[in-house]
């Protein structure tokens, strides 16, 4: 059997943003499976400086809009946060402090955002199920909550000085919170999806909003505690033009991904057809034009932009693709000059053509990608989310399977964003029971019918998938399938979750938090693949992490238990359980854990893969 190759610790470059002077600029380096924080000058090529290291994973990275303060956002495990900062004077860093070293034992931050005045800073913090909105005052070192806000905010902006705070409910839920002084009661606007701020605050992505299937962008401005909207019509109409339109629930559509703004200019990342394109317009005169990006397409082919800054008409991005880890890029708006300012390592892969297909009697879209010589085998790769849709972006298990001679499948079946809120709300409650009659079992069967050795992955909500494909009788036509985090029982995985966390999810998975207790547990037993009566695809690798606190790994346990004693290989693996591994939750973050489950599950595709011949 052909050795297996690995593409696991590779060098990458994420998070991009440029200091409160433009001189600067500050990112995430990932070399040993852990991120710290970089800054390198703009006006020079010298190396860049490393600032003390820190023993968390840093989640995000914040620059102060009006002083050398750093922040950053550290996973302390899952669903708990710290947020702490540093200054960068004189070219030198100084040591990460707590934000709020006064906070009561216990309580996790979450999401915190500086003030445009660059010396206060806002953030959520959740003493038990009860979240507050605190500030803290560099200038004195106090801290005070503003209110109890008692719901699962997301993201945090501003409108002048005064916050805004988002209420996400479920994909395509949410309400925009905000008020000109807090002592006289919160303005309510309900939306169906919010994407990012200005560095500046006051500027909003909303998805979908009211009947349109278009994003739109949303500049708030307060006058006195009333507040004020502008720009909202202009860039909608213009997206007709640019992006194919379809009235139907399944037609593929553009998605407004991110946006970030200074003074006077717009930069807009929009999702086509899978591939990101990057557009400019100026504020005064609001016309769209897509900037030149061929020297990245040159390096990367189709490419996919995850963060991007704006400050003072200098445009940084996080670039990567299927063949490319994640790097960062400038683009300077007034000469038209683009930069590459760092190089990953490996620099790329060689992969073959990467092809965009739409299945003719689903809709579904879906990529097709080509390793660089010999097939293996084909694996249908499931994304997670439930919600987030497959990108051309890298992935270094997508990666490992290309290296390893795997045609890789992408789908983006009903549920997925990215195609409008109809399309992703399909999914949704009792619906769910529809995704495999109609999406996955006839695409399976055309797929089958153009290669002959079919594998599935799938991570969290992919891996609920694949166990529920295997349970169906579909799954016959999949010769072995591999999970990560994977839900065996949706009820155990529904009961297990936190209570803001059950709330936010409510309306995907039950339709409602007013239903009956007999009908939510009737449509969360007919969702749990480990209630089947049978095990069609009985070569299964399920891998799991102790600490998940997300999707418990007994919900991956009982399906195990159940089907283990059918005719076939059905395996369960535990980090922090089997074999001295070290603990992981519902992530696979160390390099030696991640390279374990893609070598076992290439492993063990190829030995049903060999059985087979």
């Amino acid at each position: 059997m052909a050795q297996i190759k690995s593409i696991v610790g590779a060098t990458t470059q994420t998070e991009p943003k440029i200091s409160f002077d433009g001189k600067s600029l500050f990112f995430l380096e990932d070399t040993d499976g852990r991120k710290q924080v970089f800054q390198k000058d703009l006006s020079n090529n010298k190396k860049p400086r490393r600032a003390p290291n820190v023993d968390l994973d840093i989640r995000e990275l914040f620059i102060s809009p009006h002083s050398n303060h750093i922040s950053i956002m550290l996973s302390g495990g899952e669903e708990e946060y710290q947020i702490r900062y540093c200054t960068f004077d004189e070219n030198q860093f100084g040591g990460w402090i707590p934000v709020d070293p006064d906070l009561p034992k216990g309580s996790k931050q979450n999401f915190g955002s500086w003030r445009p005045d660059g010396i206060h800073y806002l953030q959520l913090v959740k003493d038990s199920d009860q979240w507050d909105l605190r500030f803290h005052e560099f200038a004195t070192t106090s801290s005070s909550i503003l209110q109890d806000v008692g719901y699962y905010a997301k993201m945090i902006g501003y409108v002048g000085d005064e916050p805004l705070t988002f209420e996400e409910h479920a994909k395509f839920d949410c309400t925009l919170n905000w008020t000109g002084d807090f002592r006289q009661g919160t303005t309510q606007s309900r939306l169906e999806e919010y994407g990012s701020t200005s560095s500046d605050g006051g500027l909003v992505t909303i998805r979908g909003k009211c009947t349109s299937d278009f994003s739109e962008v949303v500049e708030f401005r307060s006058e006195g505690d009333v507040l004020q909207t502008q720009v909202i019509k202009w860039i909608s109409e213009e997206i007709e033009s640019i992006i194919p339109y379809d009235d139907s629930d399944i037609a593929p559509r553009g998605e407004l991904l991110d946006i970030t703004a200074d003074n006077e200019d717009f930069i807009l990342n929009f999702n086509i057809d899978g591939e990101c394109s990057i557009f400019h317009c100026r504020k005064k005169n609001p016309q769209l034009n897509e900037l030149k990006l061929d020297s990245i397409r040159e390096k990367t082919g189709s490419f996919w932009v995850d963060s991007m800054h704006l400050r003072n008409g200098q445009l940084v991005m996080e670039i990567s693709s299927f063949s490319t880890p994640p790097h960062i890029w400038h683009f300077d708006l007034q000469t038209k000059k683009l930069q590459q300012l760092t190089i990953p390592s490996p620099s790329s892969i060689k992969i073959g053509d990467v092809t965009p297909e739409v299945h003719p009697s689903t809709g579904q879209q879906y990529l097709v990608i080509e390793p660089d010589s010999g097939i293996s085998g084909t694996v249908i790769f499931f994304h997670g989310g439930p919600a987030v849709p497959m990108r051309r972006k890298w992935n270094p298990i997508i990666a490992s399977f290309l290296v390893n001679g795997f045609r890789v499948i992408t789908p983006n079946p009903r549920g997925s964003l990215g195609r409008g809120p109809r399309f992703a709300g399909l999914d949704d409650g009792h619906l769910r029971l529809n995704l495999i009659e109609k999406d996955i079992a006839p695409f399976l069967e055309s797929m089958k019918k153009r290669y002959e050795n079919l594998f599935m992955y799938g991570g969290s909500y992919g891996g609920w998938l694949v166990l529920k494909i295997a349970t169906s009788p579909c799954g016959s036509m999949i010769r072995a399938g591999a999970t990560r985090n994977g839900i065996g029982d949706f009820k155990y995985f529904y009961d297990k979750q936190k209570p803001w966390r059950r709330n936010h999810r409510h309306r995907e998975y039950v339709g409602s938090l007013e239903v009956s207790d007999s009908y939510r547990n009737e449509i969360l037993d007919s969702l749990s693949p480990m209630n089947s009566q049978s095990v069609f695809c009985p070569n299964i690798y399920l891998f799991s992490g102790l600490k998940d606190k997300r999707v418990d790994y007994r919900t991956s346990k009982r399906f195990t238990e159940k089907f283990e004693s059918s005719e076939g290989c059905i395996r369960h693996f535990v980090f922090g359980r089997d074999e001295g591994t070290i603990a992981e939750g519902h992530g696979i973050k160390r390099p030696e854990n991640l390279e374990r489950l893609i070598k076992e599950t290439i492993s063990f595709f190829r030995e049903n893969f060999e059985l087979s011949n």
